[in-house]
């Protein structure tokens, strides 16, 4: 075996491109130190590198003989004899043969790194997964797998089993869990409401309000079962017991077997007004389904500042409101359009008569002045439906709002058989809706303290009150309401700033009585009757949600199963009302249909 020696060469000074640069002497591993061959390297004799595969980086650290001896630059010991050639050999001494090589490596090679956690991470990757809406089959694509094995190899995706059982009940766990410390102290209102999802199949929806927030609970298939007082009662009491955990102070149903519909609602007797809904709907889905005369609309409109035409849904009374508002104020331009003589001339017969209805609906003498009433009656109720669809909207309010209501409508319009008809209307509602927690809730408020209710009704409230905590406490419970309402006295009198934040609504009746420990009988029937939501609106929040997993995710599912998506996705949306309220609007018009299609009562009907 050869071993090679360096013998360095002589400072000299800087001559032509003769000079030798270095001496490189070999000596072959014998007794006799004599010179083999001497190599005197020249910068005449380094050529222009060839083109072609870059060498490889191992080679910097070997010197390279002319006779193609290979020679390690750290130990001087001779590699091979055969040139550029059997790099493998050239980087195994490098890298395990040779002495001077170093001692240290990355601590990565010693101790490779593992992906401890991967159960952690399949539970973090579907919980954001249940929340975002993210179907089973996207999660399973290559690409985002190969997306995630970016960040750690041995990285993988839950299977589709895993998914759907064990991995979706930990997160339902962990969802009922948030409510649990959200919801932790304080008193919740359950509330349920009816619905017919897109199979035609009846289910009834569980919710918790607890202050602004909505908590999603379940939803149950009741199939034929009829949605009567005695059911909805009894399986009210099952979610109860399956939510022990939180402390009921109300219950806010809607009763299915309540006459009136959102198309009787709306005509409140008026027999114009329900014509006007339905001829205020043709109109605006005959331009929406016909792209020439909508773009020619669309595009008056915006030049003038006014808003595109809205289509009314039968199960939200506010797009009714805004379905007249629009027509209103775009009647100058539908009129023009209409009026053209070209509109009624062109297409074929069954095209003509569509357009001679519409043509006859824009230019009817009646349509202006129709639209201008309709407009004003749905602003006051639609009003009042937007102020009780808020969570914290106190139950008091609703008994005023039956004292208010018809004395606006006397602005509207009417003549006096409308005005009558529309009075035995809310007549009628009123005495459906009240219960007792309206009436409570109105006498102890101390914004109203029953105000102008009728002596039959307050003085059944006040025996309620006074008997809430029994009969032995009857009297001390008179004795608290006669000081109450003293109390309440000398603080308007005095001009008390903290009775002035609660008859300015900046402060609610419940925070006002949590501080009266005084009363403590009266005390504990207001906060539990100040704590209740006073409408049923916050059930149908949750249709979105649903409408979104059922129709959109194609989730094959049980029914159970998907109630618990419902669960995930809704309630991790349950930031604040307002987030909330814009979220499911923005879902809403994601999920709404094409206006070729677009028939509302086909996707859910509200009972």
């Amino acid at each position: 075996m050869n071993t090679a020696t360096i013998a360095p060469s002589s400072p000299t000074p800087a001559v032509d491109s003769a000079t030798p640069v270095s001496v490189l002497t070999a000596t072959p591993a014998v007794a006799s130190a004599a010179p083999v061959s001497v190599l005197t390297v020249t910068s005449a004799m380094c050529p222009q590198r060839r083109g072609g595969r870059k060498r490889d980086p191992v080679w910097s650290d070997v010197v390279m003989f002319e006779d193609k001896t290979a020679v390690c630059s750290k130990c001087e010991v001779v590699i091979h004899e055969l040139g550029y050639t059997h790099v493998e050999r050239v980087r195994h001494h490098m890298t395990q043969r040779c002495p001077k090589r170093a001692k240290t490596v990355k601590i990565s090679t010693l101790f490779p790194p593992a992906l401890k956690g991967l159960a952690d991470f399949h539970q973090a990757l579907m919980g954001w997964a249940f929340q975002k809406g993210i179907s089973f089959n996207a999660l399973q694509d290559p690409a985002f797998l190969f997306a995630v094995q970016q960040l750690h190899p041995e990285a993988t995706i839950p299977t589709d089993k895993a998914m759907r059982n064990v991995l979706l009940d930990e997160a339902y766990e962990m969802s009922v869990a948030r409510i649990k410390q959200a919801a932790n102290g304080k008193l919740v209102t359950f509330s349920t409401d009816a619905w017919t999802d897109v199979n035609g199949m009846s289910v009834i929806n569980y919710v918790a309000i607890c202050g602004a927030k909505t908590y999603y609970l379940e939803s149950k298939y009741t199939g034929s079962i009829s949605h009567d007082i005695a059911f909805i009662a009894a399986d009210l009491k099952r979610v109860m017991v399956k939510y022990h955990f939180l402390h009921a102070c109300a219950v806010v149903t809607d009763n299915t077997s309540a006459p009136g519909n959102s198309s009787s609602g709306t005509s409140l007797g008026i027999s114009w007004l329900g014509d006007l809904a339905v001829d205020g709907k043709a109109v605006v889905k005959f331009f929406k389904k016909r792209h020439q005369l909508n773009h020619e609309l669309q595009e008056v409109l915006r030049r003038n500042g006014r808003r595109t035409l809205a289509l009314p849904v039968e199960t939200r009374w506010g797009t009714l409101e805004k379905c007249f508002s629009t027509l209103l104020a775009a009647e100058p331009f539908l009129h023009e359009i209409v009026s053209h003589r070209a509109f009624l001339a062109q297409g074929t017969k069954e095209q003509k008569a569509k357009k001679r209805v519409i043509h006859d609906i824009a230019r009817s003498g009646s349509f202006v002045p129709n639209l201008e009433g309709g407009q004003k009656l749905l602003e006051i109720l639609t009003k009042f439906s937007r102020r009780f669809e808020r969570n914290d909207t106190p139950t008091s309010d609703v008994y005023e709002m039956f004292l208010e209501l018809p004395e606006p409508i006397k602005g509207v319009g009417l003549t006096a058989a409308e005005k009558e008809s529309f009075k035995i209307i809310v007549s009628d509602k009123f005495k459906f809706l009240y219960g007792d927690a309206h009436g409570v809730a109105y006498v102890l408020d101390p914004h109203f303290l029953g105000k102008e209710m009728d002596t039959e009704t307050r003085v059944g409230v006040e025996n309620l009150i006074c008997n809430w905590h029994g009969s032995d406490s009857a009297d001390d419970s008179s004795a608290e309401l006669l000081s109450y309402f003293a109390y309440v006295q000398r603080l308007r009198d005095s001009e008390s700033r903290m009775l002035k934040l609660v008859l300015d609504r900046k402060v609610s009746p419940l925070t006002f009585w949590v501080g009266l420990t005084q009363f403590p009988l009266l005390r504990a029937v207001a906060v539990s009757t100040s704590s209740s939501a006073c409408s049923s609106a916050a059930c149908e929040r949750s249709f979105s949600a649903q409408r979104f997993v059922h129709s959109k995710l194609r989730n094959r599912l049980r029914s159970d199963r998907v109630g618990k998506l419902v669960h995930i996705y809704f309630n991790s949306k349950n930031t604040s009302e307002e987030d909330e309220e814009e979220f499911f609007n923005d879902v809403d018009e994601l999920l709404e249909p094409s206006d070729d299609e677009r028939e509302p009562e086909s996707d859910f009907l509200y009972y």
